[in-house]
């Protein structure tokens, strides 16, 4: 860990005793593993929890000084229990003794022990670690410590819900930023499924047509569900449907540790796409990654997935609306961590495997190792995106990785639409609005919605760009066939208006005296 220094452990050891300073360890492990899971900075979880308890030194008159040195306003009930001072003072000694200047790491440490309201993750995560650690051995702490990595929330309030109760039943004072850390995890658990809700609409509805997970049946069960619990039915009727042209919109794969941030990741997979609402047809166009494309605001061509990683979405999808000259403004897009989840949840999808694939990259966060036989099988979600980020092997390269997206996710929608599947509503939810990013407006996506039971697997048409690889001044490009790919686009998105090539050179023109 970059952020930690030898000295700091040793300094530690010799501050906080032997026995204090193992439980900091397993603080800080625990941390790391949880951040792992909830996608949060390992570096920051890992200083957190190991500097904790820094201030946690033995004689009560040492605490006391300090914290008046600092200049730390004590409660009635930190004066009344001392225990509760080192959270503060040692957010204090961390930042003056340990040189931490990270607000959040400081704030970890500060409220690890009283917790408060609307806790960021990182400070959930230092609080339930130095609860759940392994050296930790209570009554009700295993039921905790596997709560903690399903159900970050969940886990706090029983932790707190635990700690009330201790306090309580030894006569001491709870202290008020406990209470509000409670009444806030309460309210936003119940809560917690309209979110679901409200976001499904925005995300999943659309990226299920794309990405092909569970759309039919389960989208069709909510447009329709009686329960006033799921949805209001006049809220559907309320809908315009005055626009009957398609929707057309970019979908972009990628991996990123947050897609609530700016990344800079290039994008992994790049596919136009249309839905008919008067036909139920999907029409789905691949773009290799490869492709060489004008990206705005760069002097020469260049491999048009790296428009995300200059851009994000909004730049990608400028440079696929000037490279096939379509009319496009929305774009959904999707983490490769959703295929694991998703998968594993539907109970597998069978592909039939064309070839060998093997390879490794244990230099990449996570590492890749991909290990699959040639033949039709049925893949869990660790293989499904083995299989899916397979690309070194192929004979036809980037054409071969994309028929093999393309197989998975009509094999995908197929297992979806399983009755079986649509039991599982909650959790896919859930799994949707972790790894899901669009900016088609809500109205669009609820037009569609109440339309579902109008799609089908088999009336999907897929296609990729026609072209061929070519190498220019030693980098391997995919270069369109421009006649045939114009030709492709027409027929494919007939009802979707074109761009003026006029007006994609105006706006080249445009950018290249801007830079």
């Amino acid at each position: 860990m970059e952020m930690i220094e030898e000295w700091m452990y040793e300094k530690l050891k010799k501050d906080i005793g032997e026995d204090r300073f193992i439980h900091s360890l397993g603080v800080m492990e625990t941390s790391i593993e949880l951040a792992r899971i909830y996608n949060v900075d390992k570096e920051k979880a890992a200083l957190a929890g190991l500097l904790h308890d820094c201030a946690k030194f033995s004689d009560k008159r040492i605490v006391l000084k300090m914290a008046s040195d600092f200049g730390i306003i004590l409660d009635n009930v930190m004066k009344y229990n001392d225990k509760l001072i080192h959270g503060p003072l040692g957010a204090e000694i961390a930042r003056k003794f340990y040189y931490v200047t990270d607000d959040q790491v400081l704030n970890a440490i500060k409220y690890h022990t009283t917790g408060k309201e609307n806790m960021n993750l990182l400070e959930k995560i230092v609080f339930i670690a130095d609860y759940i650690e392994p050296n930790r051995k209570f009554e009700g702490v295993e039921k905790i410590r596997e709560l903690a990595f399903q159900d970050l929330n969940n886990s706090i309030i029983n932790a707190i819900d635990n700690t009330i109760k201790y306090v309580i039943d030894g006569g001491n004072l709870l202290h008020l930023d406990t209470v509000k850390a409670r009444n806030y995890l309460k309210i936003e658990k119940n809560l917690e499924w309209d979110l679901m809700k409200k976001k499904f609409f925005k995300s999943f509805f659309i990226s299920f047509l794309i990405f092909v997970f569970i759309y039919g049946g389960t989208v069709y069960y909510l447009a329709n569900a009686d329960d006033e619990d799921n949805v209001d039915s006049t809220f559907f009727d309320s809908i315009s449907e005055d626009n009957n042209e398609g929707l057309t919109f970019l979908l972009l794969g990628i991996d990123t540790k947050d897609l609530s941030i700016d990344s800079k990741e290039r994008s992994d997979t790049m596919m136009l796409c249309n839905i008919d609402r008067s036909t139920g047809k999907v029409s789905i166009l691949s773009i290799p990654r490869d492709t060489r494309a004008f990206i705005r605001g760069r002097k020469s061509e260049e491999k048009i997935n790296h428009a995300h990683a200059y851009g994000g979405p909004e730049l990608s999808v400028k440079a696929v609306k000037d490279l096939l000259g379509i009319d496009l403004d929305y774009f959904v897009r999707v983490d490769y961590k959703i295929v694991k989840e998703y998968v594993d949840l539907i109970g597998g999808v069978e592909v039939d495997v064309p070839q060998n694939m093997h390879y490794e990259d244990p230099t990449a966060d996570p590492p890749l190792y991909i290990d699959l036989k040639e033949g039709r099988q049925v893949l869990d979600g660790d293989k499904s995106l083995q299989f899916l980020r397979f690309r070194k092997g192929y004979k036809d390269q980037d054409i071969g990785r994309i028929r093999a997206q393309q197989q998975f996710i009509q094999a995908t929608m197929k297992q979806s639409l399983k009755p079986g599947n649509i039991i599982r509503l909650p959790q896919i939810i859930s799994t949707y609005y972790k790894y899901v990013d669009t900016n088609i407006p809500l109205d669009q996506i609820l037009i569609y919605a109440t339309k579902a039971k109008d799609f089908s697997s088999d009336n999907m048409e897929m296609a990729t760009i026609p072209g061929e690889p070519k190498t220019i001044n030693g980098i391997s490009y995919f270069i369109p066939h421009e006649e045939e790919t114009g030709e492709l686009v027409k027929n494919m998105f007939l009802e979707h208006k074109t761009v003026d090539n006029e007006k994609i050179e105006s706006i080249n023109n445009e950018e290249e005296m801007n830079n």
